[in-house]
């Protein structure tokens, strides 16, 4: 019976290139989760959408580890990776382009799933609500402050406030 051994898994992850995907998975999410930092408010998109990204983050996670186990990119080829002290053929078999299929599938239907939660969760920007309640020869009148040193000339701004109000 074969035991794990932490030492020998740690070794055939780094060898597999494990930790450098996951390093730079991380600091990609990072850069992701910034810019929709930045961007949702200014596409009328709510701060808690970013939620839906963290989780596309987080589900994505498993799947990048899985992918770098298993595969290796070498002179712009993903090619598969060979077992440790073996020369096992590299080249990708029928059952790698089924997983790689899957693969694509499963990251789509997240992104498609992510981008129909979080473009559902925009609000209308309130002057658009409001559009078709304004007239359109109509004018905002805002209340006059008494800028007077004299108390008593309040009555002044109240008057010119009730004045120009269009009737």
């Amino acid at each position: 019976m074969a035991t794990f051994n932490i030492g020998e898994f740690l070794k055939e992850a780094r060898r597999r290139r494990v930790f450098r995907v996951a390093a730079l998975y991380v600091v990609g999410a990072w850069v992701v989760l910034q810019a929709a930092d930045l961007a949702f408010p200014g596409l009328g998109i709510p701060e808690s959408a970013i939620r839906y990204v963290w989780i596309g983050a987080i589900l994505g996670f498993p799947i990048a580890l899985g992918f770098s186990w298993r595969y290796d990119v070498v002179g712009g080829r993903i090619v598969r990776t060979k077992d440790s002290g073996s020369e096992a053929d590299l080249f990708l078999q029928r059952a790698d382009y089924l997983i790689l299929s899957i693969l694509v599938v499963v990251v789509a239907a997240i992104t498609v799933g992510l981008v129909t939660e979080i473009s559902g969760t925009q609000e209308p920007v309130a002057f658009q609500r409001l559009a078709g309640v304004i007239k359109p020869k109509s004018i905002a009148v805002l209340p006059f402050r008494n800028r007077s040193a004299v108390a008593e000339d309040a009555y002044f701004v109240d008057g010119i406030h009730d004045d120009i109000r269009p009737s």
